[in-house]
Order: structure tokens, then sequence, then C-alpha cells
């Protein structure tokens, strides 16, 4: 199982990452996928540029950084179609 966990947009408008990184009342939204590639497809093409940089994928214990999200959803083996992209 793979988990999305994303701190909510209104946090993230108000507070700066340092101040997020301390502040233990940001709220945070947990989205779970079936796999990772569903969760990296979800980041890529569905979130805000802030939203993605502060977005932390989890598979089993493995967690991902943004340039590794974006690392992943650019390989040419990525499995899933990309928004205006054929993926070749």
């Amino acid at each position: 199982m793979t988990w999305l966990a994303l701190p909510s947009a209104e946090k993230l408008s108000l507070a700066s990452r340092a101040e997020r990184a301390h502040d233990r009342t940001c709220s945070t939204t947990y989205r779970r996928f079936s796999n990772a590639a569903e969760a990296i497809h979800f980041a890529m093409e569905s979130l805000t540029s802030e939203l993605l940089q502060n977005a932390l994928p989890e598979v089993g214990e493995e967690r991902f950084t943004v340039d590794q999200i974006r690392s992943l959803y650019d390989d040419i083996a990525f499995p899933l179609r990309r928004n205006g992209r054929d993926g070749s």
C-alpha cells in the first residue's frame, strides 16, 4: 500500500516550511493508493507546486523526496499515461 501525506492547503499559505516543521498542530491529509505509480501520477498531475514540495509519499517504510517523485514520473518506464504526453 502506498500513502501520500499532504499538509492542509490553509496551513501552507500561513506558514513557511521551517515553521511547519516545528508546528505539531499542522493538519495533514493522507491519501491511500493501491500502488506507487498511482500516488506519483496523482502528485505530479493534481497537486499545486507548493503542495508537491511538501508531499511525502511512503511505500512500505521508504519515503520519497519531490526530486525522486519527478525522476520516477519522468522515467520512460513509468507505467501510467502522462497528461498530454504519450510516455515515449
